[in-house]
C-alpha cells in the first residue's frame, strides 16, 4: 500500500493529472477498490482516494458490499474535507447500498441537505433519488426532499435534481418507481 499511500499523500490538492496518473498506475490491481477505501479514512489521503474512488466508479468498475459499507461509514464520521464527503456521495449512483445500510444512509442524506456547501447539498439530494430507485419505498421521502430543494435551494443544486431526472414534481414518476 506504500506506493499508492506516498502518490496520494504526495498529491498537490489541484491536479487531477496526477491523480489520473496514480489511477492508470494502480487501477487493474485487484484490491484497488478496497486499498481506496482503507485510505480513504487516512489523514491526508482522503481527499486523493475519494476521488480516485469515484473516478474508477465511473469507469465501470464496482465495489463490493465491504468497500460500500466502508464509503457509507465515511458518510457519518467527521470528514478532513468537505470533498471527502462530496465525492462519497458522487459514488452512491454507482454502488448497490446493502439492504441493512439504507436507514443510515438515509439519516446521513437527511444531515447532509443542510451542509454549507451547496456541491455537498446538491449531490445529498441526488443520494435520496438514488436511494428511492434502489428501495422504493423510500420514494415519498425522496420526493419530500427534492420538491423542497426545487422550491429553496439555488440554481446549481436545482441543476443536479435536473441531471438525476427530477423536474420539480408532478411531471415524471416519483422517484424510486
Amino acid at each position: 500500500m506504500t506506493g499508492l499511500a506516498e502518490g496520494l499523500r504526495a498529491w498537490d490538492g489541484k491536479s487531477t493529472e496526477a491523480l489520473l496518473e496514480i489511477h492508470n498506475r494502480y487501477k487493474d490491481e485487484s484490491d484497488f477498490v478496497a486499498r481506496l477505501m482503507d485510505l480513504a479514512a487516512v489523514p491526508g489521503c482522503g481527499r486523493a482516494a475519494t476521488w480516485l474512488l469515484k473516478r474508477h466508479l465511473q469507469d465501470g468498475s464496482s465495489a463490493g458490499e465491504d468497500e460500500t459499507r466502508k464509503l457509507l461509514s465515511l458518510l457519518r464520521s467527521e470528514a478532513e474535507h468537505w470533498e471527502v464527503t462530496l465525492h462519497c456521495l458522487q459514488c452512491l449512483p454507482h454502488l448497490a447500498v446493502p439492504r441493512g445500510s439504507v436507514a443510515a444512509l438515509r439519516l446521513d442524506i437527511d444531515r447532509l441537505i443542510e451542509h454549507d456547501r451547496p456541491f455537498v447539498r446538491a449531490w445529498a439530494y441526488g443520494g435520496a433519488l438514488t436511494l428511492a430507485r434502489q428501495d422504493p419505498e423510500l420514494g415519498e421521502w425522496a420526493e419530500r426532499l427534492c420538491r423542497a430543494a426545487w422550491i429553496a435551494e439555488p440554481a446549481s443544486v436545482r441543476a443536479r435534481l435536473r441531471q438525476m431526472g427530477y423536474s420539480g414534481g408532478g411531471k415524471e414518476k416519483p422517484p424510486g418507481q
